[in-house]
């Protein structure tokens, strides 16, 4: 379908350059925040209190902005909303966002993906490099900000 609707797969197909689609996987950053603690459920028995308190520590983390040099403040409806979702639905697409917004903070750069993604499986954007294992990210502001757990001075909203 996204081949269809002419849109630019970064790597994979050339398109419109004003709308690209990129890959994400939210447990990329979610296990950054967690490790492998479970978050999610499909099943409403197995909404308990670990993981709506794991589904805490990855808002928290998206606050602090250190893994992707994006801080994220949910407004309250919405960060209620993540907390609630035992299925983490909202919460992955947030999760997701911060990738693309990742990614086009990289457009210049190929979309923060590798030089030689192989263009018939693709790439995770930020697969190999979020959380700071192969590149220094400057921290960008995304919504109001303010890391509730770190006293580093972060950059300038933009």
């Amino acid at each position: 379908l996204l081949r269809a609707a002419g849109v630019a797969l970064p790597a994979l197909q050339p398109g419109d350059p004003t709308r690209v689609a990129l890959e994400a996987y939210p447990g990329l950053i979610a296990r950054l925040a967690i490790a492998r603690r479970s978050y999610k459920s499909d099943d409403p028995r197995r909404n308990d209190a670990d993981r709506r308190a794991a589904r805490a520590a990855i808002v928290e983390f998206l606050g602090c902005g250190d893994a992707t040099g994006i801080r994220v403040e949910l407004g309250d409806g919405l960060q209620q909303a993540c907390l609630d979702d035992f299925r983490a639905d909202r919460l992955d697409a947030v999760l997701c966002a911060v990738q693309a917004a990742w990614g086009a903070l990289r457009r210049d750069a190929g979309w923060g993906l590798p030089a030689d993604t192989d263009p018939l499986e693709g790439w995770i954007v930020g697969a190999g490099a979020i959380g700071g294992r192969h590149e220094a990210t400057a921290s960008r502001n995304v919504g109001l900000s303010a890391c509730v757990r770190s006293p580093r001075p972060r950059g300038p909203a933009r």
